[in-house]
């Protein structure tokens, strides 16, 4: 019965699913590459965040304030929009090949527990 819902709700099929992370390296390498490609991607629009406005006014004048805040607005957007992302969406699949429970959101999970600590 356990075998049968876990299957149902997680649709894994094969055994090999159930392994331990220490089992597969490869997939435990996989996660970590993924995970360091997501901090990337949180930098860099922190980054953008931050430099857009001073770069656009430095270059267009004050005329360049307009198509800044439009940026900053998109990027601010979709870093606080409750959309799924790919990547998390990803992470939590080989999380559950290596038997680690899922995450809700990826800065949840690595910064705000970690600060919390």
């Amino acid at each position: 019965m356990f075998k049968k819902l876990l299957e149902e709700k997680l649709a894994i099929k094969h055994k090999e699913d159930f392994t331990m992370v220490h089992e597969r390296p490869a997939l435990k390498k996989k996660l970590l590459y993924l995970v360091v490609l997501h901090y990337v991607v949180i930098v860099a629009n922190v980054v953008t965040f931050v430099i857009v406005l001073p770069t656009f006014v430095l270059y267009m004048g004050l005329l360049g304030i307009f198509p800044a805040i439009t940026l900053m607005v998109v990027v601010f957007n979709l870093a606080f929009a409750h959309i799924e992302c790919p990547a998390t969406r990803m992470e939590n699949e080989l999380r559950v090949k290596l038997g680690l429970p899922k995450i809700k959101t990826f800065v949840a999970h690595y910064f705000m527990k970690r600060r919390g600590k």
